[in-house]
């Protein structure tokens, strides 16, 4: 089943994500969910909280690094190496893309959907987008790391080109960030 992706304003997205508990059929048909709406939306990766479920799971593919869909639950991430600034895209921020600066490696501590904890580094485009989905469960958008008041405002600027309100703008006003 395809799920609703949201996106800005929805104020889920820079929330932080509950630990998953219960391991169950649920929980399996969840995780499918979540990998049918990334390939319905072209994505290399999605976060629960990006269909509007705060539970740290995530999933991933990439098609040159991975031999199919990987799914994280309760991940414990581990950043290290040079960082490494590539450009990166999200599917609850449609139409924004931001050059992002992030460590090269990472190594991952998570359990897969039977509960069976599992570990791994990566490295590249894979190390990327653990990162990038990793930051969502903390209720961080790539956005967030720009450095700037010039890369915020181009930031705001391509939002409103998007159809969306302004982020660091607003966010200055509400003294949220």
């Amino acid at each position: 089943m395809i799920l609703n992706v949201v996106t800005l304003p929805d104020e889920r997205l820079l929330q932080k994500s509950l630990e998953v508990e219960v391991f169950d059929k649920e929980l399996s048909a969840f995780c499918e969910n979540l990998i049918d709406t990334m390939y319905a939306k072209e994505g290399i990766g999605l976060a629960a909280v990006q269909v509007g479920v705060l539970k740290r799971i995530f999933v991933i593919d990439i098609e040159e690094e991975t031999n199919g869909p990987l799914i994280f639950i309760n991940p414990v991430l581990r950043s290290f190496g040079d960082k490494e600034a590539r450009e990166e895209g999200c599917l609850s921020i449609p139409g924004v893309r931001g050059t992002v600066e992030r460590p090269a490696l990472v190594e991952i501590e998570y359990q897969n959907a039977q509960g069976l904890k599992q570990k791994f580094a990566a490295g590249g485009l894979l190390a990327r987008c653990i990162q990038h989905e990793y930051d969502h469960l903390e209720g961080r958008l790539f956005i967030q790391y720009a450095k700037s008041d010039e890369e915020k405002e181009a930031y705001d600027e391509s939002l409103k080109k998007s159809g969306m309100p302004p982020f660091f703008k607003q966010a200055s006003e509400n003294k949220a960030f």
